[in-house]
């Protein structure tokens, strides 16, 4: 039925809230963890945004794509976090 729910590994969650809250306007949809998890929403997807202090290679082999309506002229257009995950905005064809 589609993505559900997307888990990123972040290094600083109140520059990432910034980044999909407030650059991307993601929903706070309510947090937890002593204040080490967020969770947010796009539609029906929801993003659990997790700081963690493991120096894993985050970002990497990630790719994720969003089909959008109003992206214009460009068609698609590529944002990447703070953390190197990098998101692809797709006009939608239908």
């Amino acid at each position: 039925e589609g993505l559900g729910c997307l888990w990123l590994e972040v290094t600083d969650l109140k520059r990432s809230m910034a980044f999909y809250r407030d650059g991307l306007r993601f929903s706070f949809d309510g947090g937890n963890h002593a204040g080490h998890v967020a969770n947010l929403r796009a539609g029906d997807l929801k993003v659990v945004l997790n700081q963690s202090e493991s120096e894993s290679c985050r970002g990497r082999g990630v790719a994720i794509s969003v089909e959008v309506t109003g992206v214009g002229a460009g068609r698609s257009f590529v944002v990447a976090d703070p953390d190197g995950y990098e998101w692809r905005f797709i006009q939608s064809l239908t």
